[in-house]
């Protein structure tokens, strides 16, 4: 019987204990009495640096968190697992110890995996085994070895748990087993089911507490209306709570018996999905031609250093976490190169941008959403931020145009693209006076109310040469985007499309260099009022007649309403509009501000007796013949 189960045979006592693991499924384990002292088992944990001779002759450097088998004196088996070889029955063994136990199913698991060493009785521990079986398991080895070895079984045993368990009661409602498995089963019905496996039910008591989970976090919870307890024999330990009773009754009386019904349980409330703004984020740089990668949290030491990320670029939004604190260092990291949290994005991006010019691509624009770390003085703190690098051709070079290379421009368009999909107001930019790692006067602060702000710029020719990269130019930005650790996306209000014509006006504007176009914008919307649907700057002019510390911008405005506006209003807004700029600093004429009011787009015959409107261009044209005619 046994070579037909699969296992060897080895002797009389050896086989009585391996016959009735196949018979009951309960591992013992017969000792040669000669070699246990004092004829007394003792169960311990090894001591460090104990060692042990297993029967598969294999001497083992012992673990202090293993559990043993042993006598006064010395070990004399892995419990649970395999015993010594020093104890081992042989042909000379005239007195047999029976050890029969019930260990802990994770314990033994963990001793296997230590070692390396699964064997017949441990894949049986780790399912777990009924406290009888110690017993009884005990009783039927002595009884086989009787009968095969001869001799006879010295009277009584050694057991630390002489009492056995009673059996496990588990309180349950019938109207709530009918409500888990959508039936209408009587009590008694019920009751009948259980009785076929062995769980005999009785009256339960109407103050009784319901058990509906155990493990780490067990709930009772008040009964209602008829109870009925379950006397659960001791071989059922997976009959725990309420729910496994309704489980067993479906079981046994048939789960194709069981009507399908549809649940009427309410749906839960909706719940927003925490990853909206981060999601939205991701669509719209990847719809913009970005491609999104992913890097290791874990960078090298140095990479810090040779960057010189300035961190924030002032208060993050609210909830985004602010860029702070010292570098986290991993205490026994896999490598060195992956041994520091990083504080940054754009240091994990410039690695991308490394391996994809060795690998003979050049034109790069990825983009990553992802976190950074550090260390303050009251523990760790982590942030989201987004952060993209373009470099290489925007535009390559073909047949009919040269190639254009990616600019601080094509960075402004991600972003202001970015602010407009997540529902923020427009995206202004003030200059970055950081120095390195900018490249000088080729960088900006990029922010959207408050909700989003960041950096944002060309990169130092250093930090490419730093980190080897061959990039010619480096476009680079991190912001801190409201809603990316956890938001959603504002809600959307439509507005119908106007029925009435819009009109347009185009301002020109002469001031300093160094005045910031937005500056101007700003104004032009603050005085053009609701009136003002569009706005943006179509043209930059430098050259005669202008000084060298001047330049022309101009401004296309875009009126609309519910209604056909009046010439008098569109009129009354654009002359809001000049006096607004003329008391933002602007003086006329010789005094080094000019502006031209109110010009209507020419239209211009195109030669097929169909007019249409100037381009931009004319009206420049237009714009800088009249300059000197004003002064």
């Amino acid at each position: 019987r046994l070579q037909a189960a699969g296992m060897r045979p080895v002797s009389n006592v050896v086989d009585a204990s391996n016959y009735v693991m196949l018979e009951l499924g309960k591992p013992t384990h017969t000792f040669d009495a000669a070699a246990v002292h004092d004829r007394r088992i003792v169960v311990r944990r090894a001591a460090a640096g104990e060692r042990l001779l297993t029967l598969d002759h294999v001497e083992r450097v012992l673990d202090p968190d293993t559990l043993l088998i042993a006598d006064p004196v010395e070990a004399l088996g892995i419990a649970g697992v395999m015993g010594g070889a020093t104890s081992e029955v042989s042909a000379a063994t005239t007195e047999v110890v029976i050890e029969s136990a019930v260990f802990d199913p994770v314990s033994i698991r963990k001793t296997g995996q230590r070692y390396a060493l699964r064997s017949e009785a441990s894949l049986r521990f780790e399912k777990g085994q009924e406290v009888r079986l110690a017993r009884i398991g005990a009783d039927r080895v002595a009884q086989l070895i009787v009968e095969w070895a001869g001799g006879e079984v010295a009277p009584g045993r050694v057991d630390t748990a002489p009492v056995e368990p009673e059996p496990t009661r588990v309180p349950f409602r019938p109207a709530r087993i009918n409500r888990l498995l959508g039936t209408d089963l009587a009590g008694d019905a019920q009751s009948s089911f259980l009785a076929r496996v062995g769980v005999t039910t009785e009256p339960g008591a109407s103050a009784a507490t319901i058990p509906v989970a155990r493990g780490s976090r067990p709930l009772d919870v008040p009964a209602e209306g008829a109870v009925l307890t379950a006397v659960v024999p001791t071989w059922r330990a997976d009959l725990a709570i309420e729910a496994d009773i309704a489980e067993e009754v479906a079981r046994v009386a048939g789960f194709e018996t069981i009507e399908p019904t549809l649940p009427d349980t309410p749906l839960p409330a909706f719940r927003p999905d925490p990853m909206e703004v981060r999601d939205a984020a991701r669509r719209t740089l990847a719809g913009a031609g970005v491609t999104e990668v992913v890097t290791y949290a874990l960078v090298e030491p140095g990479r810090a250093g040779l960057l010189v990320w300035p961190g924030d670029a002032g208060p993050p939004p609210a909830g985004e976490g602010v860029a702070a604190g010292t570098p986290i260092t991993v205490t026994n990291p896999l490598s060195a190169s992956h041994s520091v949290l990083r504080q940054d994005l754009i240091g994990s991006l410039l690695d991308i941008v490394d391996a994809n010019q060795r690998r003979g691509r050049d034109d790069i624009a990825i983009f990553e959403v992802g976190k950074g770390y550090g260390r303050l003085e009251s523990g760790p703190t982590e942030w989201w931020r987004l952060g993209f690098v373009l470099t290489g051709a925007a535009e390559p070079a073909s047949w009919n145009r040269p190639e254009r290379p990616y600019d601080f421009d094509d960075a402004k368009g991600l972003v202001e693209a970015l602010a407009d999909e997540l529902g923020m107001p427009p995206v202004t930019y003030e200059p970055a006076a950081v120095g390195f790692p900018f490249h000088p006067g080729r960088s900006a602060i990029a922010r959207a109310g408050d909700r989003l702000s960041g950096w944002i710029g060309e990169a130092h020719p250093h930090v490419g040469a730093a980190l080897g990269l061959r990039a010619a130019r480096l476009i680079v930005a991190e912001l801190a985007v409201a809603g990316l650790s956890g938001g959603q996306l504002p809600a959307v209000r439509s507005r119908p499309v106007s029925r009435h014509q819009a009109v347009e006006r185009d301002i020109a504007v002469v001031v300093p260099e160094a005045r910031p176009a937005a500056e101007l914008e700003a104004i032009v919307r603050a005085a053009a009022g609701d009136l003002l649907t569009d706005l943006r700057l179509f043209d930059i002019y430098r050259g005669a007649p202008l000084a060298n510390d001047e330049k022309s911008l101009a401004f296309r405005l875009r009126l609309q309403a519910d209604r056909t506006l009046t010439e008098a209003e569109v009129e009354a807004t654009v002359a809001r509009v000049v006096d607004a700029l003329r008391g933002g600093g602007g003086r006329l004429g010789e005094e080094g501000l000019v502006l031209v009011e109110a010009l209507d787009h020419e239209r211009e015959d195109d030669g097929r007796g169909h007019e249409h409107e100037a381009e931009p261009d004319h009206v420049a044209v237009f714009l800088r013949e009249l300059m000197p005619v004003l002064g």
